[in-house]
């Protein structure tokens, strides 16, 4: 069995509280490396116009902001399912960000991304590490050129980012 702590945090809303975000953050143990993925962190936040992003809750490796943005050391996968904004990277250049797209992070690549002012986005996110990863970007099945994928809207994806969250 995963050692998984449920480290779960459930944030309020600041303005329009119809509904808390919901993130979980993994502790990984030695059978988790032995599987040779390490699930990290899976959630979703939905963020209204005009708020700030990102919300407040997160553990210190995983919050940053605009200005200096931030380089982790996993891989993670947002798919945004409402709304748009903007990405960068050390890689790529600016590129909107759009209703069903997703943004690829790779480890120990400086980015930075918002969600448009306006408009806001609602996000589902999944970051894990390990050899499987490690495998997966040493064979260029993902691509730091090509950070955002426009997938389109699908139910079935969110279904597995609920599915990993549960």
């Amino acid at each position: 069995m995963p050692n998984w702590a449920d480290n779960s945090i459930k944030l309020k809303k600041t303005a329009n509280k119809s509904k808390a975000d919901f993130f979980k953050y993994l502790t990984v143990g030695d059978e988790d490396k032995q599987w040779g993925i390490e699930l990290l962190n899976a959630g979703v936040t939905e963020i209204f116009p005009y708020q700030n992003y990102p919300p407040l809750g997160h553990p210190p490796e995983y919050n940053f902001n605009w200005q200096s943005g931030r380089t982790l050391d996993s891989f993670s996968i947002i798919y945004i399912t409402k709304g748009k904004g903007v990405f960068e990277s050390k890689t790529a250049e600016t590129i909107p960000v759009s209703e069903g797209s997703i943004i690829l992070l790779f480890p120990g690549e400086w980015h930075r991304y918002k969600p448009n002012k306006k408009s806001g986005w609602k996000e589902y996110f999944v970051a894990a590490k390990g050899k499987v990863i490690t495998e997966l970007l040493a064979n260029d099945f993902f691509k730091k050129e090509r950070p955002i994928l426009k997938i389109g809207a699908d139910e079935k994806i969110i279904e597995l980012f609920q599915y990993i969250i549960s």
